[in-house]
């Protein structure tokens, strides 16, 4: 993620790892990670590439863009409901 609040933009680039996935239980592990759901053998990451970030204020408060999974591409808006960040 990169942020520029004096600006207001910014962009997130996200590769998901989908056999990372982890739910507490071993048995649905096994079945989300299947080719009913995740599909991990043949698709073992996840992205999501952001559009636009809408501010306000200095704070994001949503995220339009990209979110690709098992080969599908779709159109998404995340809400962020918290957000702190420090100088790197």
């Amino acid at each position: 993620m990169t942020l520029d609040a004096a600006a207001k933009t910014g962009s997130v680039d996200v590769v998901i790892d989908t056999k990372s996935v982890d739910t507490g239980s071993e048995l649905f592990n096994g079945h989300i990670q299947g080719e009913d759901f995740l599909d991990t053998a043949q698709y073992p990451t996840a992205t999501f590439r952001s559009n636009s970030v809408k501010f306000d204020g200095d704070r994001p408060v949503s995220i339009t863009g990209d979110l690709t999974l098992k080969g599908v591409t779709k159109p998404v808006t995340l809400t962020v409901t918290s957000f702190k960040h420090a100088r790197t």
